[in-house]
């Protein structure tokens, strides 16, 4: 018994190596190569919004925030039929100083983004993208931009912080896990040019790309359905694979978003997200000599998560029958959380124990969204999470 615990352990040590393995890798970009500095951006700025059914608090503390930002030539706000008050909402705060523009019926984000579009002045140089629910900085805008001073840039994400991480437990352990996706996750790769999502919180592109990709975009078809999930990896491929532009990371240009408060409501989110990134990583493997860095990045990233999933079901198997094998995973859990939790140990340590118990939520209850969206794949015309 003694040597059969040792061999399980030395397994799920080595297993557990292999599967993070990719994270060694982000962790040698983020320190082998230099971070660049950016002048200020002089172009015009365009942000559109798209609004369905946004909480109307939250919605207002938008708008204002959206008032008080500097960088932004033109605001449009496009309310994708929305059914509660984000009209009246709309219609409150504005002295002349954005567009509004009314959908009858819901039509999806990526249409209401194209809607926006149409009403931008043909000299905006540069489109930002951002959600309902996403709270500006008054330079989030302006540190966004600035990496626009590089032709060879096509795209730029920002750094996402959590505006309700003090609701509770779950929350916390969210805002560690998006710590962790913007600072190592998309910081990294981003240093070398490559990033295999934005974040759709708050993104900025160059106009003229987007009205190249938009029809396709507007109307992509996976499994015979509409695609309305995953639009912002839509764009981030595109503009990587098919115009040879690279994505970067701004770290000074921090947002807030709203994360769902129950389990329940963060496994749609997660699930969401799943099904938008499997459906873009089958679709991208045949790009791979455009981009081959973020194609084998990605198709990395979807083998490791299958692999664990197989694993995580036989752990459960044989944990019938031999539960001690569960003291074992879950502490390697522990082990590979602290490992991959370095650098947030050194720049944000408060977050460390929450990043922890956002592994244990991962490993027992988020996981799963994996082998969920894997069979039901075509469900892929869903908004959002209300």
């Amino acid at each position: 018994m003694i040597f059969d615990s040792v061999g399980w352990f030395t397994f799920l040590i080595v297993f557990a190596i292999l599967a993070k393995s990719l994270w060694f890798f982000y962790y040698f970009m983020l320190y082998a190569v230099k971070d660049v500095v950016y002048a200020p951006y002089n172009g015009k700025v365009a942000m559109i919004v798209p609004i369905f059914n946004e909480d109307e608090a939250i919605l207002e503390q938008t708008i204002k925030r959206v008032k008080a930002a500097e960088g932004i030539h033109e605001v449009i706000y496009v309310n994708d039929g929305s059914t509660n008050n984000a009209k009246a909402i709309l219609d409150r705060y504005n002295g002349g100083d954005y567009t509004i523009v009314e959908l009858k019926e819901n039509r999806g984000k990526r249409v209401a983004q194209f809607e926006g579009m149409k009403n931008i002045s043909p000299d905006i140089d540069v489109v930002v993208f951002m959600d309902s629910d996403t709270l500006l900085l008054r330079n989030s805008i302006t540190e966004l931009v600035k990496p626009m001073n590089e032709e060879s840039i096509g795209g730029v994400t920002a750094c996402i912080k959590v505006a309700n991480r003090e609701k509770g437990l779950l929350t916390k352990s969210i805002a560690a896990m998006y710590w962790s996706a913007s600072n190592i996750w998309r910081k990294a790769p981003s240093k070398v040019g490559y990033m295999q999502v934005t974040n759709g919180q708050l993104s900025c592109y160059r106009t003229e790309l987007l009205w190249k990709l938009m029809p396709g975009y507007t109307d992509q078809v996976f499994m015979g359905r509409k695609c309305t999930l995953s639009d912002d990896r839509y764009i981030t491929h595109y503009l990587q694979t098919e115009f040879g532009k690279k994505i970067v990371y701004a770290e000074k240009a921090v947002a807030f978003t709203v994360v769902p408060e129950t389990l329940q409501k963060a496994y749609k989110m997660f699930l969401r997200w799943k099904l938008g990134s499997i459906r873009e990583a089958l679709l991208i493997g045949r790009k791979i000599r455009k981009k081959p860095l973020l194609v084998v990045d990605v198709w990395a990233n979807h083998l490791i998560a299958l692999f664990q999933t197989i694993v995580r079901i036989a752990i459960l198997i044989i944990a019938v029958r031999n539960p001690v094998i569960l003291v074992y995973y879950f502490g390697i859990i522990l082990i590979v959380s602290l490992m991959f939790a370095l650098d947030m140990i050194v720049k944000n340590i408060k977050e460390v124990p929450y990043r922890i118990l956002f592994s244990i939520l991962d490993e027992v209850y988020f996981r799963w969204v994996f082998l969920h969206a894997l069979f039901t794949i075509r469900n892929q015309n869903n908004w959002g999470t209300r």
